[in-house]
């Protein structure tokens, strides 16, 4: 997704989170955000833990107000609850 939205000269970020954040990438539409985000995936992907806050997590997407963004979450967090997020995006 992240190689696409470049070639069509949009910007990148990663926000990687458990039940805090652990690393946000600002936007950027530069080829090296990639390796940023897949470095910064690599080094927290060791130490996350079982629990995610999903919830925590939009509503500090929602503080750092980027709404005029498409957003995809990649979880693997079973306790996601959509209707909740939803409310809260």
């Amino acid at each position: 997704m992240a190689f696409s939205a470049l070639q069509n000269n949009d910007s990148i970020s990663a926000l990687i989170y458990d039940e805090n954040v652990l690393d946000f990438i600002p936007s950027s539409k530069s080829f090296s955000n990639i390796f940023r985000i897949l470095e910064s995936s690599e080094k927290n992907f060791q130490s996350s833990k079982k629990n995610k806050n999903t919830a925590k997590i939009f509503h500090h997407i929602d503080k750092i107000n980027i709404k005029k963004n498409l957003i995809f979450v990649l979880t693997d967090d079973i306790n996601f609850d959509e209707e909740k997020i939803l409310k809260i995006v």
